[in-house]
């Protein structure tokens, strides 16, 4: 099993709290990633710039991505 982590706090406000993550958040978010081996970014093109935030992060990581289809299709990654 891994752990994910969620973008979309990165180029939208969401969440509970209907905020957007400052980037210095997101660099104490980096350093947990690295330091947790954590192997998965959640983005999707409704994200707003959330996919070019995490290229600036500079990361090797698997990307888990949402885009709009007219038809369902599935993608599995091992």
């Amino acid at each position: 099993m891994y752990l994910t982590i969620g973008t979309a706090q990165f180029g939208v406000k969401y969440g509970l709290n209907k905020r957007k993550i400052k980037s210095t958040e997101i660099i104490k978010i980096k350093n947990i990633i690295k330091k947790n081996k954590i192997k998965y970014f959640d983005t999707s093109i409704y994200y707003r710039n959330s996919e070019s935030i995490i290229g600036k992060l500079n990361v090797k990581k698997k990307i888990i991505t949402k885009i709009k289809s007219s038809k369902i299709v599935w993608f599995v990654n091992t």
